[in-house]
């Protein structure tokens, strides 16, 4: 059904809502106060024409906008866009009664995403690289993409009138099965780019195929299915803080390092008067090697590849305290806060699903400063909530727009007691 609607506000993902009466309509790439008209249908609206636009709608960075899923928010005006996610995160504080004034967040620029997640499967015109449409499984091959690092953007560029057939997609198209999806992260070190990808071994030899050793070439390395298909043995390096990061594969990585350096800086500043540390899911270390500048680290992940990465980095780094690390699901098995007796800083950093379980430990432990890195404002409220009630109080809060574009965004707090 066609409809006239005026938006009333963006929703979390930063679609346009409409309030109709038979309930909200989401209609992508609109504006608060824009009035369209657009195909509805259960609750869902796809926009013909804007018939009324917002003064602070203008022309998307990318061509692909509004076909590619990647962006939600292109066509908004900078300082209207770094509104909006701010107040995001008020929402989802004063959700849990919680009030704090939250900083002006900041901003990173676009050609600076040094890891991308792509796909790609099999069709009847070739391989289909790249990113998902929005809310769909169709795959958009795209030409350019600003939020790359330009080394990366350049692995998409494909030959005029041949689509997909750029470096990255030329390396898919040997291993793509049948009838799967498969899937790619590319991440840019100091070397060069590291390929880490799902898909079928070619030929009988596995790995001898000197099509794909020729594919592979563009590449510092490139794992398949978890096994190095490329000549070079040395490690994959990160320059992250003055620091010389091993990267294992597909270990989490900050997606920027304006961003990284902004999360670094706020939270491990907050806690250089401690002695002893406790960086919860820490990954490769991105704040461990900050922290062991001033303190003796207690390094926790679940991730065995992370956390020999770490290691790697902290047997070749000088002038750092004691790292000792432990492998445990921080989910299921908390650091418990007789664990923590010594230790009076910690700092965590988890997946959007938060840390309830370990902020639960928290509050029961001895720690007086916690510093805490998400990327999720609902799941951070919560935690915020479960350390407040338990006697800490907010020092700080920075958001930090990791995620140009997209309605996600990333947060460094401080709490003490």
């Amino acid at each position: 059904m066609i409809k006239t609607l005026t938006i009333d506000h963006l929703g979390r993902e930063g679609d346009g809502v409409a309030r109709t009466a038979e309930g909200p309509v989401f209609v992508p790439y609109t504006l608060p106060g824009e009035v369209v008209r657009a195909f509805v249908d259960k609750g869902r609206g796809e926009m013909i024409e804007i018939i009324e636009p917002n003064s602070d709608r203008i022309k998307p960075a990318c061509r692909h906008f509004g076909t590619c899923g990647g962006c939600a928010l292109q066509h908004m005006s900078q300082k209207s866009y770094l509104s909006w996610k701010r107040e995001q995160v008020e929402h989802a504080l004063r959700k849990n009664g919680i009030t704090f004034p939250v900083a002006e967040l900041i901003p990173v620029s676009p050609g600076t995403r040094r890891r991308a997640a792509f796909s790609f499967k099999a069709a009847r015109d070739g391989v289909h690289f790249g990113f998902h449409a929005r809310k769909s499984d169709e795959i958009v091959s795209p030409e350019e993409c600003p939020i790359l690092h330009p080394a990366l953007e350049k692995q998409l560029v494909h030959k005029p009138g041949k689509k997909a057939s750029g470096p990255f997609a030329r390396l898919a198209a040997l291993v793509v099965r049948a009838k799967r999806e498969e899937r790619m992260i590319a991440t840019l070190g100091r070397n060069g780019i590291t390929i880490d990808m799902t898909g079928r071994p070619p030929g009988k030899n596995r790995f001898q195929s000197q099509e794909l050793w020729d594919a592979t070439a563009p590449f510092w390395k490139v794992f398949l299915n978890d096994e190095l298909a490329s000549m070079d043995q040395a490690d994959d390096v990160i320059d992250s803080g003055g620091f010389e990061l091993s990267v294992s594969p597909g270990a989490f990585l900050q997606a920027t390092a304006e961003a990284e350096a902004a999360l670094v800086n706020h939270a491990v500043t907050f806690l250089k008067d401690c002695k002893s540390c406790a960086d919860l899911f820490c990954g490769i270390g991105t704040f461990t090697l900050p922290l062991a500048k001033f303190a003796n680290v207690l390094a926790v992940e679940s991730d065995q590849q992370a956390l020999n990465a770490l290691k790697k980095t902290a047997a070749r780094t000088k002038k750092i305290k004691q790292i000792n690390t432990l492998r445990r699901d921080l989910f299921k098995h908390p650091v418990s806060h007789i664990e923590m007796k010594k230790i009076d800083g910690v700092l965590f950093d988890p997946p959007r699903a938060g840390a309830s379980a370990q902020c639960e430990q928290l509050v029961k432990s001895a720690v007086g400063r916690v510093a805490a890195i998400s990327c999720n404002p609902v799941s951070f409220a919560r935690d915020a909530r479960i350390l407040i009630d338990g006697g800490f109080k907010i020092r700080s809060l920075q958001p930090v727009d990791q995620f140009l574009w997209s309605p996600h965004i990333e947060l460094a707090a401080t709490f003490e007691r």
